[in-house]
């Protein structure tokens, strides 16, 4: 026959057994979480017909230059337009830099859309 303190080992060892097997599921709920999934994009270039447009300054009217250039509004649009009138075609990009109120921060932003090529 079991002793009085026999009988009361079991219960002691149970309860031991269930704190510690909590306490190894907390943790691992806590500390390991799911790992999430990687996602690799494709590498896509950018071919003749999705490359930004560019905007002739020669030809473009006051409305595309308006509208397409970033930091030229109506009023720089129609100083290009008149400056094209009285003094001809650009020559180069950078000679859009003679209209009033075209600088060098302007210009840099503008570089890449704006082009003399017909």
């Amino acid at each position: 026959m079991k002793s009085e303190k026999e009988r009361q080992v079991v219960p002691i060892l149970l309860s031991i057994t269930v704190v510690l097997a909590a306490g190894i599921i907390g943790f691992q709920l806590f500390f390991f979480q799911e790992p999430q999934p990687v996602v690799f994009l494709p590498q896509v270039s950018q071919t003749e017909s999705e490359a930004p447009k560019k905007w002739n300054i020669n030809t473009a009217t006051e409305e595309e230059l308006d509208e397409n250039l970033p930091g030229i509004g109506p009023v720089i649009a129609k100083r290009i337009v008149e400056y094209r009138e009285t003094y001809g075609a650009f020559a180069t990009i950078e000679e859009i830099q003679e209209v009033s109120g075209i600088g060098e921060k302007l210009f840099d932003r503008i570089k890449g859309s704006i082009t003399v090529d017909g």
